[in-house]
């Protein structure tokens, strides 16, 4: 895990769980916020903060919004 590119755990965390968390964003598009972030159990790591930025169309290329993981966040258990 390595935690000096400031993604936490997010190596750790299996994609199938990243995707699962993306895919409950909003759409992704110029009207959205740079950054957006949602809480979620992921099995067998406990609760965790994922972070995602927007990244917007690259120059001559087709038109495309699109979220990409930033980083993930091991949260304290719920009492």
């Amino acid at each position: 895990m390595d935690t000096d590119r400031g993604t936490g755990i997010l190596d750790a965390v299996p994609g199938q769980f990243v995707v699962r968390a993306m895919y409950s964003l909003p759409p992704a598009g110029e009207a959205q916020p740079p950054e957006a972030s949602l809480e979620m159990f992921v099995p067998r790591v406990g609760r965790v903060r994922f972070t995602f930025e927007l990244a917007g169309p690259v120059p001559h290329k087709r038109a495309h919004w699109s979220w990409q993981a930033k980083s993930a966040d091991l949260l304290p258990p719920r009492a």
